[in-house]
């Protein structure tokens, strides 16, 4: 007959069953995020652990308590795996020590289950192996919440894993000092009941917080790959000034420069993400790259703006090697994640002249072209309006 124990374990196994799957769900859409694959498998092996528990009576009762001690214990190699990977360490091939621990289990609990028949003592065993784990994974989560990366999600982690930790032992404790004899799981003392009904409970929040601890750890992570993009930008763009001005000056007239904008920056960015919008910002300046000679400079001057500086290259040549640009782009697929990416580039060309002097008059002139270029359609390269003198300093 089936009891309510049973009932209530059989519950937890399908619960943590489907957190795993849901934690393979969202690795996927993390893009093959390592550190969930490796929480998954770990819930995976609670969930099965749980089951065995819950098929005690339908199945040998030694067989089902060694296989679900096995398995619950065996769960801690992949998920200590996961909190490494958390935290940019290298995982080992073979976790010998989370192995040997789980080994030993096995043994221990087939031991007295068959000779012994001392439930106290097989609860010490268990209980011990799991408080060796969760003190090892506690102290890793506890690492990283304390780093540079650390979040609140992570500290509340690190805190439910000590929890979980203090209650294994607290219950080894009690129970070696009871010495109780019973083969009924609920007669174990209150320590064991008390585990009994916390440790599951722990099973399913502990997963909620490490999605929480994701999410949130990305959205740390593409703030400051947006403020690392735009430093790289400004960096850029001074850096063109300096060395367009000294081409200039260095006698290498004419020096033409071409302006590069991205038409759909933005859409790629929230229909796909940042990470993926810099991706493809990096596989266009690769092609940009291969339509340049050694002499020519090409800079990152902003969010999506790229910006060349050619020196002794007079305007029809510069827009010629524009158009050729273009229509590389947009003939071309980046392939991200197994997404395809296109997009297309407006582009504004200018040629040093008496009245764009300096490289600062030349990128202002470029970038009216590039808002002509716009206002025509996009997908255009356009050539900076002539006659005009250009002010020295600019919002741009």
């Amino acid at each position: 007959m089936t009891s309510d124990l049973q009932l209530f374990l059989a519950a937890v196994s399908a619960i943590a069953l489907i957190q795993a799957v849901v934690f393979v769900v969202v690795a996927r859409v993390g893009r093959g995020n390592p550190m969930l694959g490796w929480w998954s498998a770990g819930l995976l092996l609670i969930g099965l652990g749980h089951a065995g528990l819950a098929l005690r009576g339908l199945i040998p009762d030694v067989l089902s308590i060694v296989v679900a001690n096995t398995l619950l214990t065996a769960a801690f190699v992949p998920i200590g795996a996961g909190v490494r990977k958390m935290r940019g360490m290298p995982v080992q091939k073979v976790d010998a020590f989370g192995w040997i621990i789980t080994l030993a289990v096995a043994v221990a609990t087939g031991w007295f289950s068959i000779v012994a028949h001392d439930l106290a003592v097989r609860i010490i065993a268990v209980q011990l192996a799991a408080t060796i784990m969760t003190a090892r994974v506690a102290m890793e989560v506890s690492e990283h919440s304390r780093s540079s990366l650390g979040t609140p999600p992570s500290q509340v982690l690190a805190a439910l894993w000590w929890f979980f930790c203090i209650m294994s032992a607290i219950t080894v404790i009690m129970t070696a000092s009871q010495g109780e004899r019973t083969q009924d799981l609920l007669q174990a003392g209150p320590p064991t009941s008390v585990f009994l009904a916390v440790a599951p409970l722990l099973a399913l929040v502990i997963p909620l917080v490490v999605l929480w601890m994701v999410f949130e750890t990305r959205q740390h992570s593409a703030g400051d790959i947006i403020t690392e993009h735009r430093q790289r930008g400004a960096a850029g763009l001074q850096a063109f000034l300096i060395r367009c001005d000294a081409a200039i000056l260095g006698g290498q007239s004419p020096v033409s420069v071409i302006s590069i904008d991205l038409d759909n920056f933005k859409q790629i960015n929230r229909q796909h993400g940042f990470p993926a919008a810099i991706a493809l910002l990096d596989w266009v300046e690769r092609l940009i790259r291969q339509h340049m000679r050694e002499t020519d400079d090409l800079e990152l001057a902003g969010l999506d703006h790229f910006i060349i500086a050619m020196p002794t290259t007079d305007q029809d040549t510069a827009l010629m090697i524009a158009e050729n640009i273009r229509r590389e782009l947009e003939m071309g697929t980046y392939l991200y994640e197994k997404v395809g990416l296109q997009t297309t580039v407006s582009i504004g060309v200018v040629m040093q002249s008496a009245s764009r002097p300096t490289a600062r008059s030349l990128h202002i002139a470029t970038k009216l072209a590039i808002d002509s270029a716009r206002a025509a359609g996009r997908n255009r390269v356009e050539l900076a309006p002539t006659g005009f003198q250009f002010p020295e300093t600019n919002r741009f």
